[in-house]
């Protein structure tokens, strides 16, 4: 079971952050409708929020297996946003590109070390 919670949160971790990812390119970049500099701190932004979103995900659903998981989902982030360098196949520039590969790969891993938050329980009632 552990192994299927580790698959799933990979999956679903990467369609998270690529679904975040393509979201902000269509806000910033209109989808090639030829906005060339968009605001760069609001891209920036919206990718870390977008990681440390992702990161928690993947920590609630890989359970012990969470780190493994966050790097597994990070790292498939990370070679395919390096194959849209190369093959120049998408429509933002190269900053957004690089930003995606600090940014977003980074929150995953910091979004995923974060604690999940536990009630106080009192031991009078």
């Amino acid at each position: 079971m552990k192994w299927i919670r580790f698959i799933v949160a990979i999956v679903i971790g990467y369609i998270l952050s690529q679904s975040i990812n393509m979201l902000l390119v269509l806000l910033f970049y209109g989808g090639g409708s030829g906005n060339s500099v968009p605001a760069f701190g609001g891209s920036a932004v919206g990718l870390a929020i977008g990681g440390l979103l992702t990161g928690i995900v993947v920590r609630l659903i890989a359970g012990p297996l969470f780190w493994p998981s966050a790097c597994a989902a990070a790292g498939i982030v990370f070679i395919v946003t390096l194959l849209n360098i190369y093959l120049h196949v998408a429509i933002e520039p190269l900053s957004y590109k690089l930003t995606v590969l600090v940014v977003l790969v980074s929150s995953i891993l910091i979004g995923s070390r974060l604690e999940p938050l536990k009630r106080k329980t009192s031991e009078n009632g």
